[in-house]
């Protein structure tokens, strides 16, 4: 299960849906805990209705193990929650996986109601325990495992990655509620409402960018699934459950150009849009239009920062400032959308070189932008530059938007106050939010373009309405007074369904 605080996310959990197949497809019954399992409405429900809900669902099924999956802001809940589930269910074995336990198991293992630690990519390691449990045998030949022997803890060597991903089985779609995951909503494309889904086609990153862990659970090798895999799950998500487009989260999406290709013969075969991460240098032109040809709508990329020396001595990326102005000069040139991922705030950076961030995104012309305050994540290249001092306890409060003044101020190592960063930061994030708004109404033409070729036009119509409303506030208030006073909102609603009768 992935902790309760998740369940109303759009990002499908696709690690444990993996692990799931995984086991299933050598003969372990498993069960993925959420709101299909439940079978229960939890809308309205508080976190420890939903909780109770859990503990009485695992005791009915009488399971033998659990694993709950926790991110790094999660360690808190997540040992917490087991702690209460392991009063009600004291013969319960529990494990947890995840970014925050592949990096500092030893802060489970405190917990006497985590029994086990799985550390890295976790069908292997998870298919090994179940098989160590089934046998009541010990557990030091379980690779990437970590636990307690005798009151200490254990951390066995790690598991090897699995070397062809495509003997993995699909993720098991059918144990979850599809309907939510592919509901109408604009995070797939930022910025364009779609009933979309994410979807990876690899694993590995070979990239060292200090802020980042991607690494920490696919390794650095970067391991591609085969054509005839990658088009069986579009297959299965288009006709099956009305998917209308995918983003390729891959970290290393666009590093291998073949790979690139082949993925777009089948999205252009299968008729679906797509977006996906890239690399600001991995962007040819005539690979460009081939994606847009075959329906790619939008690539987001890291651009970080507007300082050569940022991106090179501080992040370790391995881009520079001319590749970013390239790219996105070409996404603009071939009517692609982009979406920019930026930060400021990271050690030793000047309040010039972050005016020199925003003035690039400015000359990037994005069609979305994130703007973030940089937060060193546990096992990062960053967090050891920072040695920041935090203790465990303080973990879920580590987030890349400032919300926290004081560990914010912890952890700033730049060249400005936190104070003054915080301004920036605002000020930065406004001014580049409007401009995308703008943008995007200036190019609503490429809007309608992919509009008239998808279904779904009254729902697509009807979100689009409500999202640029709430995106200018006296329009949103303005709203908000026509749907209290004339019920104008029910009118609008007829009228939508009535421009998409036959869609």
């Amino acid at each position: 299960m992935e902790p309760v605080v998740r369940w109303d996310s759009h990002w499908h959990p696709m690690g444990i849906m993996y692990i799931s197949a995984y086991l299933e497809k050598r003969g372990y019954k498993n069960y993925l805990v959420n709101t299909k399992l439940l079978n229960s409405d939890i809308s309205g429900l508080g976190t420890g209705e939903v909780e109770k809900l859990v503990c009485d669902k695992i005791a009915e099924l009488n399971l033998d193990l659990l694993g709950v999956s926790c991110a790094v802001n999660e360690i808190n809940y997540v040992k917490s929650f087991c702690g209460r589930i392991k009063k009600i269910l004291p013969d319960l074995k529990i494990m947890v996986g995840g970014p925050m336990p592949a990096t500092m198991p030893e802060l489970f293992l405190e917990d006497a109601s985590i029994d086990f630690v799985v550390r890295g990519e976790g069908e292997e390691i998870v298919l090994n325990l179940v098989k160590r449990l089934e046998d009541d045998g010990g557990f030091d030949e379980v690779k990437g495992l970590s636990y307690r022997k005798n009151g200490l803890p254990v951390h066995n060597p790690a598991q090897p990655l699995i070397e062809d991903i495509n003997t993995i089985p699909l993720p098991a779609y059918e144990k979850v509620d599809m309907k939510q995951y592919v509901s109408m909503h604009d995070w797939v494309i930022r910025g364009f409402p779609l009933r979309g889904i994410f979807f990876l086609t690899s694993r590995g990153c070979p990239f060292d960018c200090t802020f980042c862990g991607a690494s920490t659970i696919h390794g650095k090798k970067v391991r591609f699934r085969s054509p005839e895999s990658i088009r069986a799950e579009l297959t299965l998500l288009r006709d099956t459950y009305g998917v209308e487009g995918v983003f390729f989260s891959d970290d290393t999406f666009t590093l291998n150009r073949r790979h690139v290709m082949a993925i777009c013969s089948i999205m252009k075969e299968l008729g679906l849009v797509w977006g996906c991460f890239a690399r600001v240098d991995t962007i040819q032109e005539d690979l460009l239009r081939v994606m847009k040809d075959s329906g790619c709508l939008q690539l987001d990329f890291g651009v970080e920062s507007g300082s050569d020396r940022v991106l090179t001595d501080i992040i370790k990326k391995g881009t520079t400032v001319a590749q970013a102005k390239n790219a996105f000069a070409l996404c603009g040139k071939h009517g692609m959308r982009s979406f920019a991922n930026l930060m400021i705030g990271l050690p030793t950076e000047t309040e010039e070189e972050m005016g020199a961030t925003y003035l690039l995104s400015k000359e990037l012309n994005a069609h979305a932008y994130i703007l973030s305050i940089a937060m060193p994540l546990p096992n990062t290249g960053l967090w050891n530059m920072v040695a920041p001092r935090i203790g465990p306890d303080e973990y879920d409060k580590l987030n890349w938007h400032g919300e926290d003044f004081e560990l914010t101020d912890r952890c700033n190592r730049s060249g400005v106050s936190t104070q003054k960063l915080l301004q920036l930061h605002e000020y930065y994030g406004k001014k580049l939010q409007n401009a995308a708004i703008a943008r995007t109404f200036r190019n609503y033409g490429q809007y309608l373009s992919t509009f008239m070729k998808l279904g779904h036009k009254p729902e697509r119509l009807k979100f689009e309405f409500i999202c640029r409303v709430r995106q200018i506030p006296m329009v949103f208030k303005f709203y908000l007074f026509l749907k209290s006073r004339f019920k104008i909102v029910g009118r609008l609603n007829l009228f939508l369904k009535s421009l998409g009768s036959g869609s």
